[in-house]
């Protein structure tokens, strides 16, 4: 990943939290996440206000002290189908855990098996096309209790590349209970 993503990726991670986590209108965006969570397809959900707003977090030049600290953007198409899809899962999410990485929290579970079983990891890793990757990331959030890492979701959305999920992968089997036997 060169530098210029790299940025990016972390830009687009701190405008999400921010966008999630802002409680200073906390109705209006309850609001927005629910109707990004009710939407069926890509299609209702980019109609939604709550994806515009975070889309124009994200394009907005950052000024701190009147100086621009980061140029307005313009993210490309793919971009921002990618930053729809994240919208759409954030609405499903009830909290951010972010004291444990993503990964961790799939295989780690107090009763000695994962919270995510191997086959639906492997099902997540092998999904291919916005509407199985979506399919398959919706049914992890509600597995692990709505609770989740966001910036890390966030970062493996933005970066759903081979590395990406071989990473995860790396991840997810080093913290997996060891079977007995």
């Amino acid at each position: 990943m060169n530098t210029a993503n790299r940025d990016l990726t972390a830009h687009v991670m701190t405008v999400v939290l921010k966008w999630f986590g802002d409680p200073s209108s906390h109705r209006k965006f309850a609001r927005e996440r629910a109707e990004l969570r009710r939407a069926a397809s890509e299609d209702e959900a980019c109609a939604c206000p709550g994806f515009f707003r975070l889309l124009h977090m994200v394009e907005a030049a950052q000024v701190v002290d009147g100086e621009v600290r980061r140029p307005s953007c313009s993210l490309t198409p793919y971009e921002r189908d990618t930053l729809l899809r994240l919208a759409m899962l954030l609405s499903r999410v009830r909290a951010n855990k972010d004291n444990e990485p993503l990964a961790r929290q799939m295989a780690d579970d107090a009763k000695g098996r994962p919270k995510v079983s191997e086959l639906r990891f492997r099902r997540l890793l092998a999904s291919e096309g916005s509407d199985a990757q979506l399919r398959a990331w919706r049914r992890i959030i509600h597995l692990l209790g709505r609770e989740i890492n966001i910036a890390d979701l966030t970062r493996v959305m933005w970066t759903w590349n081979a590395k990406t999920r071989k990473r995860l992968a790396y991840d997810y089997y080093a913290h997996l209970p060891q079977k007995k036997g």
